[in-house]
């Protein structure tokens, strides 16, 4: 099994947009060898993002991402990597599924 994760604005273009976004997320769904992988960070940062910027209300956020995460399997990070100029973009490397 091949493991996928995608940063959050994958997760918000997708919703937002579509397109390329929405293709990628369709091409992991369409393969029984690919798996999706969310952290509680990445989750509570596209909840946040499409509420300030995209004006999603709370119902809207509580009715629509659980479903989306229901897709995924929630991982805790185990190692923190510093590789990008942007704090807020350095997420942990390392990550096993959540017990």
């Amino acid at each position: 099994m091949t493991r996928i994760i995608v940063d959050s604005n994958v997760y918000i273009s997708a919703l937002v947009f579509g397109g390329v976004p929405q293709a990628v997320f369709d091409a992991i769904e369409a393969q029984d060898t690919l798996e999706l992988c969310i952290s509680h960070p990445i989750m509570e940062e596209v909840a946040e993002v499409l509420a300030r910027k995209f004006g999603w209300t709370e119902t809207e956020l509580e009715g629509f991402l659980p479903l989306l995460w229901r897709r995924c399997v929630v991982v805790t990070p185990t190692a923190a990597v510093r590789i990008c100029d942007d704090p807020d973009d350095n997420r942990n490397a390392l990550a096993k599924p959540r017990s």
